[in-house]
């Protein structure tokens, strides 16, 4: 009868060999680690995936073709969580059906293996739902400025990853930011932030939503998560060089530190030029010794502190420049013209969330299941020693 139930079951005996569970996780593994090493797409901007391939310009074409820079979202790494759901329940199957998992008569033996089995069930139900978010999959990053509207499309995006099996969809969304709160931690306290939504779509009228920190807003099938809020300067340049181009736009300057040392500071390239132009904001700031000095992080009193800065590292004096006046920085004449804030929104949808949820849920049962019986006897043994 065993040597029947082998040949009925061969298959099941081949994809639970302890072979192929061996050479899944080293696959596993091997891909973690190119996660770990390779830049991945969505995690960084596309700047600076651009300037990585161009300083590694030997191995980037082959790292492209094997899907290294979005390791986790790339067939091998699909095929590999396959492999894995298959030889996890091929194991499964032979523990009931082949070795008889429940023949024990002992009901607190059968309690424990029912605990077994659905802590197996709900590693599967892990492993579905970590193929459907690989599979499926978007989360991309938008950056928005107070007054500006953005839609559901891949260039309004500074990161963004995608699963190879999701379907392309654009115009899903419209969001405008209406106003963004910031307010810097003191003492305990830990802070708030907060910024004003407007969402719509094709099918639906507009909805105004409130979205905080750490608190994530659902419109749809995509959840909105409050990154970071910033200043955005309007900057005007015209220069008489023809060669320069003039520009007059928003900047969301970058955020470096934290509550008080934060700093607001970016640069934006001059076509056709070696230079950039060097961009500092004080939201509020006074004069100290003939030096500009930062005195709050609200916008009160703010300006700017600029330079030109050329490829081989020669700056420009520093110039301050107030709101609504201009300065010339070098031979540029340079205006700050207004100052609004900016927030960044992780988008993300994610139809496998749900189901790993689910399987935690169930993992957190089987632990019962299988340590309810030992508690019992735990139980019994304090009130034994206790009576006697």
């Amino acid at each position: 009868e065993h040597k029947d139930s082998q040949g009925r079951f061969g298959w099941v005996s081949f994809l639970a060999s302890p072979y192929l569970t061996l050479i899944v996780v080293l696959f596993l593994i091997i891909q973690s680690l190119t996660g770990a090493l390779v830049p991945q797409q969505g995690m960084i901007e596309e700047s600076g995936m651009i300037e990585w391939k161009l300083k590694h310009p030997t191995i980037s074409p082959a790292l492209a073709a094997l899907g290294c820079f979005s390791i986790f979202h790339s067939p091998a790494f699909l095929i590999s969580l396959v492999l894995l759901f298959l030889n996890t329940l091929a194991c499964t199957f032979q523990s009931i059906v082949i070795d008889g998992l429940f023949s024990d008569r002992d009901p607190y033996a059968r309690l424990r293996r029912w605990g077994f089995i659905m802590l197996h069930i709900s590693i599967l139900i892990c492993m579905a739902g970590g193929f459907i978010s690989a599979a499926f999959r978007m989360s991309g990053q938008v950056i928005l400025t107070e007054g500006q509207i953005i839609r559901d499309q891949h260039q309004a995006y500074s990161k963004l990853v995608e699963g190879p099996l999701r379907m392309e969809r654009h115009d899903a969304f419209k969001i405008e930011l209406t106003d963004a709160e910031f307010e810097i931690p003191k003492d305990w306290y830990s802070g708030r932030k907060a910024a004003s939504i407007r969402l719509s779509d094709e099918q639906t009228a507009p909805i105004t939503a409130k979205v905080e920190f750490n608190r994530p807003f659902r419109f749809k099938n995509s959840t909105f998560t409050l990154q970071e809020i910033g200043y955005s300067p309007n900057i005007r340049i015209s220069s008489e060089n023809r060669r320069i181009p003039p520009f007059n736009g928003f900047i969301s300057l970058k955020v470096w530190g934290v509550n008080q040392d934060r700093e607001h500071r970016d640069f934006i390239p001059l076509p056709h030029s070696d230079r950039r132009l060097v961009l500092n904001l004080l939201p509020s700031h006074s004069i100290s010794n003939g030096i500009a000095v930062k005195t709050s992080e609200t916008a009160g009193n703010p300006a700017l502190i600029v330079h030109l800065e050329s490829s081989d590292g020669i700056q420009t004096p520093k110039q301050l420049i107030e709101l609504g006046k201009n300065a010339m920085v070098g031979d540029l004449n340079v205006q700050f013209g207004e100052l609004r804030q900016w927030t960044t929104f992780l988008v993300v949808q994610d139809p496998g969330y749900g189901v790993i949820c689910l399987s935690f849920c169930m993992a957190i049962m089987a632990l019962f299941l299988r340590y309810a019986p030992d508690i019992s006897e735990w139980i019994k043994e304090a009130r034994h020693d206790r009576t006697g």
